[in-house]
C-alpha cells in the first residue's frame, strides 16, 4: 500500500494514503476514497489489536461451545448409554432434539442480539449454557438428559451467526473470510482437544462415572469463556470500551480508525442500527439468503455424522476407548490448518464459491472412497483411520466460506443478521440429518449411513455451483445496467435500483464470486 507520511516531529495517525486496489477492491467510489484520512500503519496498528482482543475472546467462547455441544459422541465410548438406562438411538435423538432447539430459536436470538447489542447477548448466552452444561452432570434418566440437551440448544441458539455478525461490524469485507475460519479454528480445534481430553476423563478410575465428570469439566471452561467474554469484549465499533466500562483497550485514534474504516467502506453508514419489521421480512423473503441456508444444509450432513459418531466409529475399527477419542483428534488438527490456509487464500483472491466447491468436491471422494472400503469388507484398521481422518479434515471448511460468502453479500445489516442465522440454522438442519445416518442396526459396518452421507455430498458440489452460478449471472445484468444507465437520463435511473437492487451510487459493487 502506497502511503504519502506528512513531514512532522512525530508519526501522524491520521495520514493521507492511496488506497490499494487489493485490499479496498470493487465497490469503493471515488468520493469514499477521499475519505480516508489514516496512514496505513496506524490501521494495521489497529486492526491487529483488534484481533488480539475481539478474535481471541470469541474464539475462546466457541471452542467452549464446541465442547459442549460435541461431549455426547466422547461420552457414547463410555458408560453414558448403561448409566441413563439408554441406547445409542435415543443418545442420539437427544443430540438431534438440542440442534432442533437451535434451529427454532435461531432468528428469535438473532432479533433479541439487534435489540440488546451484540456483545451484551453473546455474553449473557454464554453464562446460560454454561450453567446448563454444569448442571447435565447430574442428570439420571432419559427425561432429564432430553431436557439438559433441549436447553443447552435453546441457549447455544444465535451463538454463531451472532458472532459472526459482531464481527461484520468490525471487519472489512476482504477481511471478513480470515477471521471467520479463526472463529471457526476455535471450533475445529475444541474438536481436536475435546477428543484428548475425554480421552484422559474416561480413562480415570473413580466412583462417579467418568462421563459426568467430563460433562462438568467441560461446563466449567465455558463458565471461564463467559468471563472472558463478560471482562474483555467491546460493546460496539462505536464504543470500543467493554461492557462494564472499567477499562479501554484501544486508544481514541485507533477506536476513531475503526469506526471511520466501516464507515469508508460504504456500508454501515447506509444501515439501521435497529431492525425493522419491514427489513426483517424483505430479509425473509430474499431468495438468495435461502441458497446459503440450502448450501450449508448440503454441506454439514457429512460433518453432523462423522462429528457424532467418528470415535463410536473408531471403536468398530478395532481401536480401544482411550485410542479411538486420541485419533479422532487428528482430523479435527488437519481441519485446523487446512481452514485457515485456504480461508487466508480465499480473503486475498476474494473468492467463496470456488472454495465451497472445492471443499464440498473433497468431501466427496474421500466419503466415497470410505463408502467403497466398507461396502468391500475392507478390515485394515489403519486404512480406514486414514480415510475417516481426510473426511474429518475437510468435512467442516465449507461452512466457514459459505458463512463468509453471504456475509460479504449482503446488502444490509437485517441481511446479513437474519442471512447468517439461516446460515447457521441450514447447518444444524444438515447436522440433524447426519446424525441419523448411523443407526444401531447398522452396527458394525453402517453402510446406508455411508452410502446416504456421500450421495448428499454430491448434492452439495452441485448446489456450490448453483449459488455460485446466480451470483455470476447477478454481476453481469449489473453490468448492462450500468451500461445502459450511461446512456439514460438521470430521470430513468431509477429503474436500476428497482431492478437489479443495488443503489445507483455503487457504481462498481459487485457481488463476490
Amino acid at each position: 500500500m502506497t502511503v504519502e507520511e506528512r513531514p512532522a516531529e512525530k508519526e501522524l495517525l491520521f495520514t493521507t494514503f492511496s488506497v490499494d486496489t487489493r485490499d479496498y477492491n470493487k465497490g469503493l467510489s471515488e468520493e469514499a476514497k477521499s475519505k480516508i484520512t489514516w496512514s496505513a500503519k496506524a490501521e494495521k496498528r489497529a486492526r491487529i489489536k483488534l484481533d488480539i482482543v475481539v478474535m481471541s475472546v470469541l474464539f475462546i467462547a466457541f471452542f467452549a461451545l464446541q465442547l459442549d455441544r460435541s461431549n455426547v459422541s466422547n461420552a457414547l465410548t463410555g458408560t453414558i448409554e448403561e448409566d441413563l438406562n439408554m441406547n445409542s438411538d435415543q443418545i442420539v435423538e437427544g443430540n438431534q432434539l438440542q440442534v432442533a432447539a437451535i434451529c427454532v430459536a435461531e432468528i428469535p436470538s438473532n432479533v433479541l442480539l439487534q435489540m440488546v447489542g451484540p456483545s451484551k447477548w453473546i455474553s449473557l448466552q454464554c453464562v446460560l449454557w454454561s450453567l446448563v452444561a454444569i448442571f447435565q452432570s447430574f442428570i439420571t434418566d432419559k427425561p432429564s438428559y432430553f431436557a439438559t440437551r433441549w436447553l443447552l440448544g435453546m441457549f447455544e441458539a444465535g451463538f454463531i451467526p451472532g458472532a459472526m455478525y459482531y464481527m461484520s461490524t468490525f471487519y472489512l469485507k476482504h477481511e471478513m473470510a480470515t477471521r471467520v475460519a479463526i472463529f471457526y479454528f476455535g471450533n475445529n480445534l475444541a474438536g481436536a482437544f475435546g477428543n484428548l481430553i475425554a480421552a484422559g476423563i474416561l480413562e480415570m478410575d473413580q466412583s462417579w462415572a467418568s462421563w459426568r465428570y467430563l460433562f462438568m469439566i467441560e461446563g466449567c471452561i465455558t463458565m471461564f469463556g463467559a468471563l472472558v467474554l463478560i471482562i474483555f469484549l467491546p460493546t460496539n465499533v462505536n464504543d470500543v470500551r467493554p461492557i462494564h466500562r472499567l477499562f479501554n483497550f484501544f486508544s481514541k485514534e485507533e477506536a476513531e480508525i475503526l469506526k471511520q474504516r466501516k464507515v469508508v467502506e460504504e456500508t454501515d453508514n447506509k444501515e439501521t442500527i435497529f431492525m425493522s419489521k419491514k427489513e426483517l421480512i424483505e430479509a425473509l423473503i430474499d431468495y438468495r439468503l435461502w441458497s446459503h441456508l440450502i448450501l450449508n444444509f448440503f454441506q454439514l450432513i457429512a460433518k453432523g455424522g462423522f462429528g457424532v459418531f467418528t470415535p463410536k466409529l473408531m471403536k468398530t475399527f478395532g481401536f480401544s476407548t482411550v485410542k479411538a477419542n486420541m485419533l479422532t483428534a487428528v482430523g479435527y488438527f488437519g481441519a485446523c490448518v487446512l481452514s485457515l490456509l485456504l480461508s487466508f487464500i480465499s480473503d486475498r483472491t476474494s473468492m467463496r464459491g470456488i472454495f465451497c466447491i472445492g471443499a464440498n468436491a473433497y468431501t466427496l471422494i474421500f466419503t466415497g472412497v470410505l463408502c467403497g472400503l466398507k461396502k468391500s469388507g475392507n478390515t485394515d484398521k489403519w486404512l480406514l483411520f486414514a480415510m475417516i481422518t481426510l473426511v474429518n479434515s475437510g468435512n467442516s471448511l465449507s461452512q466457514g466460506f459459505n458463512n463468509a460468502w453471504l456475509s460479504v453479500n449482503a446488502r444490509s445489516s437485517t441481511k446479513r443478521s437474519v442471512g447468517l442465522a439461516l446460515c447457521v440454522t441450514g447447518s444444524n438442519l444438515g447436522g440433524i440429518l447426519g446424525q441419523a445416518m448411523f443407526k444401531s442396526k447398522d452396527a458394525p459396518n453402517y453402510i446406508p449411513g455411508f452410502r446416504t452421507i456421500t450421495g448428499l455430498a454430491g448434492g452439495a458440489v452441485i448446489w456450490s455451483i448453483l449459488v455460485t452460478a446466480d451470483y455470476w449471472y447477478a454481476n453481469v445484468r449489473l453490468d448492462r445496467k450500468r451500461a445502459q444507465e450511461s446512456q439514460m437520463v438521470v430521470g430513468n435511473a431509477e429503474a436500476t435500483e428497482e431492478e437489479v437492487g443495488v443503489e445507483k451510487s455503487d457504481e462498481t459493487w459487485h457481488y463476490q464470486l
